[in-house]
């Protein structure tokens, strides 16, 4: 076993600093202070224990950056051999002297001086970094090509019984950023061979734990996991036979996602980290105290007709799983569900489309109305054709109704009426078959 992540855990009983200045000799500017002696403070504080640097890595220069410490992300190079920043950097920090116009924060040379601040973050940083050094000079793969490989689409297929004989390792995602990885399929998730692990700190993947056996092993199985991700389906598609209301046809194109909601619990079938993990998902428990996870997801979509039949295309995300996808075209388990589904989502627009063009044609008529009753909460009613019409203003919400069925309400925004079809009876199913001369109907009565 190679050397292993070492917990900021760790470093929690660690005394803490304590200022060697009076409250007196504080000043006010931070630079202000003799240079020498500040400058020495930065030194002591970006100089790290050999411990620390421990890891086998080529390099002499190892790339960080600071971000605690300065105004900004600052790129610098860290010495392993003198296990310190070099002095240039230091100093064109404190001087202001860098051409990214990056420098000390006078809060942190403040605390440096006053001795008030440690520097674990810092020596976390540096450790982090060589260990994705390490990683990248061991597999030839950067942290950005890691991002592409250990994905959602690639923790739901890495056990597919079609890929398990081209993988001489088992790979287990401990999180979302973190892969523990065995040589043995029966061996205790407790106890892994390898690790790698995405830093905390740098935000960049790198290998904390490490044996020589699982390692060539995993050079090995990373061309094929890497051809795996890069073949991944950039669509899930279904085609599904179905009539489509020529009515209806203008508004397919707007149809562009169905929002699905994602269920597990910790020892279901389907129990992913990338679904226990995401940031939109919400927890609870059932009755035997086991972890339940859902997430709400809003999955794109496109859905076109060529007269016969639909066809519903999914577009899948590089590294996204496919498994919201397939979910979606899962709902669609019959013809019928799918013509249910479009005809529900469209009527509305159409219906409203029909409703604003005849309102168009009296516009001024409507407006006077409208602007009558809003000014006045009362109510105008008249009945023709044995048909009951009214007009009636209630709280700053004008309705038209038909029967004493609500058709469609207006509500001032500004100086115009906003119309709306909420809880309009004529998105009723068994209306829609007369929905033209219904609306027509109402239309001629204002």
């Amino acid at each position: 076993m190679g050397f292993l992540f070492v917990s900021k855990q760790t470093f929690n009983n660690r005394k803490e600093k304590k200022s060697d200045m009076r409250f007196s000799d504080i000043k006010d500017n931070p630079r202000d202070y003799d240079r020498g002696r500040m400058l020495q403070k930065l030194k002591d504080y970006f100089t790290v224990p050999p411990r620390d640097v421990d890891i086998p890595v080529e390099q002499t220069y190892v790339p960080l950056t600071l971000t605690k410490e300065t105004t900004g992300k600052a790129p610098v190079l860290f010495d392993k051999n003198d296990r310190c920043i070099p002095m240039s950097y230091i100093v064109d920090l404190y001087d202001k002297t860098r051409d990214d116009g990056i420098a000390f924060s006078d809060h942190f040379l403040q605390d440096i001086m006053c001795g008030t601040v440690t520097n674990y973050n810092y020596r976390d940083r540096v450790s982090d970094s060589m260990r994705t050094l390490y990683l990248e000079n061991t597999t030839g793969l950067t942290s950005n090509q890691f991002d592409a490989i250990f994905t959602p689409y690639i923790e739901d297929t890495i056990d597919d019984f079609t890929s398990r004989p081209i993988l001489r390792l088992n790979y287990k995602f401990d999180s979302r950023d973190c892969i523990g990885i065995r040589l043995s399929q029966t061996k205790s998730y407790g106890d892994a061979d390898m690790e790698i692990k995405r830093s905390d700190i740098t935000g960049q993947w790198a290998l904390t734990c490490v044996s020589d056996e699982a390692l060539a092993k995993f050079k090995e199985d990373l061309k094929a996991l890497r051809k795996r991700a890069d073949d991944q389906p950039t669509t899930a598609t279904r085609v599904i036979k179905g009539d489509l209301d020529e009515n209806l046809r203008p508004y397919l194109d707007r149809l562009t996602s169905m929002t699905i909601t994602v269920e597990t619990s910790t020892y279901s079938v389907y129990s992913r980290q990338w679904l226990k993990d995401h940031d939109e998902v919400s927890t609870s428990y059932d009755d035997h105290g086991d972890t339940l996870y859902k997430l709400t997801l809003d999955v794109p979509l496109s859905i076109t007709h060529d007269g016969e039949a639909y066809t519903v295309v999914c577009p899948i995300e590089k590294g996204m799983s496919l498994f919201p996808a397939e979910t979606v075209l899962k709902n669609f388990d019959t013809d019928d569900t799918l013509t249910y589904y479009v005809k529900r989502k469209l009527k509305p627009l159409y219906i409203k489309d029909l409703v604003l063009k005849g309102l168009a044609s009296k516009e001024a008529t409507v407006r006077l109305l409208l602007e009558h009753l809003d000014e006045n909460d009362e109510a105008l009613t008249f009945t023709e054709d044995d048909n009951r019409y009214q007009l009636r203003s209630r709280r700053g919400v004008i309705t038209y109704e038909r029967n004493g069925y609500t058709m469609m309400t207006f509500a001032k925004e500004g100086d115009r009426f906003k119309m709306s079809l909420r809880d309009s009876h004529l998105l009723n199913e068994h209306v829609y078959f007369n929905v033209e001369n219904l609306v027509a109907e109402l239309i001629d009565k204002l």
